[in-house]
């Protein structure tokens, strides 16, 4: 959070000037924003160790860790479809 909120902050702020965002608070946006990245991290590494078990599918993969894309643009007001936060390529490179 220390390292990487002010980023994320300096990137949401520019975001908004541009319209793209709509939040109140930058710096209070990217710390949530740094908390969904943590929780994506710790389910990423979960759901690759299920997957090399066989106990998920590919699907529920993508359909979980696409619910974060969609909390990223609720947070920061974006567009629906308009961010995307993790490549399908990369997905089945890991989980395919």
């Amino acid at each position: 959070v220390i390292r990487f909120g002010p980023l994320l902050a300096t990137i949401i702020a520019q975001g908004r000037a541009e319209g793209e965002f709509h939040v109140s608070s930058p710096d209070d946006s990217a710390r949530v924003l740094v908390s969904l990245i943590h929780g994506a991290q710790d389910l990423a590494g979960e759901l690759f160790f299920a997957r090399e078990a066989g106990t998920v599918t590919f699907e529920t993969v993508q359909a979980r860790l696409a619910a974060y894309t969609d909390a990223f643009e609720r947070i920061l007001g974006a567009q629906p479809g308009s961010l995307e936060i993790v490549d399908d390529s990369v997905l089945r490179q890991w989980f395919g």
